[in-house]
């Protein structure tokens, strides 16, 4: 576990514990970290790391189906990128990290 920032829905800075994990997307490395969820009780959320934002949840059903929450991480960010306009994820993660 490591202590990373977040920023919650407030703008406001918080440290919580969380597991980092490197996640590529269209052969671009990101990293990202996964925690309980700050506004959801019993809730996972996963937080790009650079920016301190949460990119999404992931369900309860897919921490179950998946062998740990890092595999679960990892599929709900593939997920997001498969349900938005191609390339809409990566342009605004390419931009948290500038």
């Amino acid at each position: 576990m490591a202590r990373i920032t977040v920023v919650d829905a407030n703008g406001a800075k918080r440290a919580v514990e969380a597991r980092r994990f490197r996640h590529y997307i269209d052969g671009i490395a990101f990293e990202f970290a996964y925690h309980d969820d700050l506004s959801t009780f019993g809730s996972l959320a996963i937080t790009h790391i650079k920016s301190g934002r949460k990119v999404c949840n992931v369900e309860q059903l897919k921490r179950a189906a998946y062998l740990g929450d890092k595999q679960a991480s990892k599929a709900a960010i593939d997920d997001l990128v498969a349900s938005k306009p191609a390339g809409r994820v990566l342009l605004a993660l390419r931009r948290a990290e500038a």
